[in-house]
């Protein structure tokens, strides 16, 4: 069962969430994202899936590279540190946000009773 009273708030969620994306995507802002997704699927009742962000995609970031040098060798080595946080590529993030909007704005969700203002981006 659709429910249009969720669907228009998810949906005024995900598009305010859209326009204060900046800066790094961090965990945190792609579990709120998955919260909107998941508002939006249970009342449209669509399969909204693909839109997620997959967790293969969230990865460290190097936080710092030391470089010593070993003179014997006459070479240099890096030792690489990584944050304990995970981040996601920024275009990655925006595509799948986009593409969502997108999709809930080309397909009225809700059987012609209400649709989504093309329009207004």
């Amino acid at each position: 069962m659709v429910d249009e009273r969720r669907f228009k708030q998810a949906f005024m969620r995900l598009r305010a969430f859209r326009s204060h994306i900046f800066g790094s995507i961090t965990e945190a802002m792609v579990a709120e994202y998955h919260g909107i997704l998941d508002a939006l699927q249970k009342a449209s009742g669509e399969d909204l899936c693909s839109f997620r962000i997959s967790p293969t995609v969230m990865l460290p970031r190097v936080e710092s590279q030391i470089r010593y040098s070993r003179s014997v060798a006459r070479y240099s080595d890096f030792e690489t540190q990584y944050t304990s946080k995970k981040f996601c590529e920024k275009a990655i993030f925006i595509e799948c946000v986009d593409s969502l909007i997108a999709k809930l704005k080309e397909k009225p969700i809700m059987d012609g009773r209400w649709k989504l203002d093309r329009t207004d981006e």
